[in-house]
């Protein structure tokens, strides 16, 4: 993967590859400039998801409140909503769903506008850095964001039954062009992917793009997480340098377990 990852900066398709393995079950690791810092963007839509369902542990009605849902082109996303939400009032239950399936901007903005402190507590709880300031973007690195899916796994934060309730919602996430994209088709994986883009002022310009998908592969009886996080200037070669590490990764635990 270090030799592939160099290819593609020397051919141009990305400026950085960062990438950490982790064996589910043995906790042996491994990575490849993991930790490099980069810009977490939708990905920490699962910390907002794990907040209100810390809540929902303790009062499932949390997940019923209804809360205002306003339609926008959720400007600044380059993969958008395959099945937008109409403006209107939602459950947080529905919203959560919309954030984490179609990684709705939108959805998540009624969310963190409703309750921030969850989601704050959770970074805290499991000593995820925040970013120093508004104006910071780079601050996540792909082992650090490793602890979201590892306590997921190990139901260390959320009851056992709401972290195998997140996974599976995790499963449904509509974005296929990253990891998935490397995987046999009937390959379960719970992933979140982000992306971020910055342009000149004027915003006709792209400086930088960077393209990230992290999570746990099912692997029959040899589950693993995998994250990529990379940074270039074109979303669809950023797409193909994922897919293709995902595949190698896969090819590699198949041939070590056969």
């Amino acid at each position: 993967i270090s030799a592939y990852a160099d290819s593609t900066k020397a051919a141009g398709d990305t400026t950085s590859v960062s990438v950490y393995f982790r064996d589910m079950n043995s906790g042996k690791w491994i990575g490849i400039d993991q930790d490099a810092i980069y810009d977490p963007s939708s990905m920490l839509k699962v910390a907002v998801m794990m907040g209100y369902l810390n809540d929902a542990d303790r009062d499932p009605t949390v997940l019923l409140k209804k809360l205002p849902y306003t339609a926008s082109q959720n400007i600044g996303q380059y993969y958008k909503p395959a099945n937008p939400l109409k403006t209107g009032t939602y459950t947080v239950w529905d919203l959560i769903q919309a954030m984490i399936i179609d990684s709705d901007n939108n959805a998540l903005n009624a969310l963190y506008d409703n309750n921030r402190q969850s989601f704050i507590d959770v970074l805290k709880e499991l000593q995820i850095p925040a970013p120093a300031s508004t104006s910071t973007t780079d601050f996540m690195s792909p082992k650090t964001y490793s602890t979201i899916f590892r306590t997921l796994y190990s139901a260390t934060y959320l009851s056992p039954a709401i972290s195998e309730r997140t996974l599976q919602l995790l499963t449904y996430t509509d974005f296929k062009k990253g990891l998935v994209a490397g995987l046999p088709a009937d390959t379960v994986v719970a992933h979140k992917f982000g992306e971020h883009t910055i342009t000149t002022e004027d915003g006709n310009t792209v400086i930088s793009r960077q393209l990230h998908d992290c999570g746990i592969v099912y692997y029959p009886a040899h589950p693993y997480f995998l994250c990529v996080m990379t940074r270039g200037k074109d979303f669809p070669k950023l797409e193909s340098v994922i897919s293709h590490i995902s595949d190698i990764t896969y090819q590699k635990i198949k041939s070590g377990v056969q």
